[in-house]
């Protein structure tokens, strides 16, 4: 999937900033740790019919890190640095992505976080801290609703619960209807460079889900953290309006930045997340604060 012949796409954007960001880190191959490619920390685990592609490193408390839409383990490399120095981190390949497998007609945003839950069954872990950046908050979400027992906190940058002009800007919609009118086209010519029908679903999937109820959202116990940035992709009333509905819930928008704060400002992202997982959770309400400080009784 991730092919450098793929012009206008996330997966070649993707590519594109890892290697303006890391390419030139080190001259010495040998000290590059191959992330998404390591034979020293990967594995393939069979989950819901599928053979789903993980990688584990670090040691202590389990961190979770769940990469963006059309990416891989390779795209969390500066997470997975940072966490790894005091925690265990899981990452992998979701769903059709990367190594693991499709094996399904339509792809959904609700199958891959049912993957990651039997994953982190077979993996043993009772409950972790969940990072999760764009789609990857997305299935963070899910797994807080459906699978409540196995996150612990969660982190989820840029993420969104419907796939429309009230989540997404206008442009937005019109680029991820460009993106599959292109693969529709290349599957039509019959081109060969990439699996085309394993990137139609990804792209389809992209338009029409998540469909994640403000219902549900309701039934998150877990401390969330609501990440993302001013210029984001996701319009800042709908980052409000996820944070505004999940009883334990903190709120992040990092002034300047946009939607790939992950990669483009990593010291300022993990740093912000460290805190929120490190810290106990709560919540100072000014009201309750006044209240005490001055012994008013407000409505």
């Amino acid at each position: 999937m991730r092919n450098q012949t793929l012009k206008p796409s996330f997966l070649l954007l993707s590519s594109l900033i890892a290697v303006c960001i890391y390419g030139q880190e080190t001259s010495n191959a040998d000290s590059v740790i191959p992330y998404g490619n390591n034979p020293l920390a990967g594995h393939f685990a069979q989950v819901n019919g599928i053979k789903m592609y993980y990688e584990i490193y670090g040691q202590g408390e389990p961190i979770v890190l769940i990469h963006a839409g059309g990416g891989s383990v390779a795209d969390c490399k500066p997470q997975i640095e940072y966490f790894s120095q005091h925690n265990k981190v899981i990452t992998a390949d979701s769903r059709g992505q990367g190594k693991s497998e499709l094996n399904t007609d339509f792809l959904t945003y609700r199958q891959i976080a049912d993957d990651w839950a039997e994953l982190l069954n077979q993996l043993q872990v009772d409950s972790a801290c969940v990072e999760g950046y764009s789609d990857g908050g997305i299935i963070g979400l899910l797994l807080a609703v459906h699978h409540p027992e196995k996150v612990k906190k969660l982190a989820a940058m840029g993420a969104n619960i419907q796939s429309d002009t009230i989540a997404y800007y206008p442009w937005l919609m019109e680029f991820l209807e460009k993106l599959l009118t292109y693969a529709e086209t290349k599957i039509k010519e019959k081109d060969t460079t990439d699996n085309w029908q394993q990137y139609e679903k990804l792209v389809y999937m992209w338009t029409v889900n998540p469909i994640i109820s403000v219902q549900e959202l309701h039934q998150i116990k877990c401390p969330v953290l609501i990440l993302g940035g001013d210029r984001d992709v996701v319009r800042l009333e709908h980052l409000v309006l996820i944070y505004r509905n999940i009883p334990s819930a903190q709120l992040c928008i990092f002034p300047g930045e946009t939607h790939f704060t992950t990669w483009f400002n990593p010291v300022l992202f993990n740093s912000t997340v460290e805190k929120f997982f490190r810290e106990p959770f709560k919540i100072n309400d000014s009201k309750l604060l006044l209240e005490k400080w001055y012994g008013f009784d407000l409505k």
